[in-house]
């Protein structure tokens, strides 16, 4: 019987750091909040193009 070698599979272990989260100031916050809205809003509207606004040129 031959036998066959195993296939050597690298693995990248990446230490976890434990860090606060970034605090940023309320009104900051604030205007990422309204941002994320206004993306999820436009994402989830009917007729709503699929992809970002440069798809068009791809299909010229």
């Amino acid at each position: 019987m031959k036998s066959h070698p195993k296939s050597v599979r690298s693995q990248l272990n990446l230490a976890l750091l434990d860090r606060r989260p970034t605090e940023l100031p309320s009104d900051e916050q604030h205007k990422l909040a309204l941002a994320l809205v206004e993306l999820l809003i436009n994402a989830a509207a009917p007729g709503a193009p699929a992809g970002g606004p440069n798809e068009s040129e791809t299909h010229e």
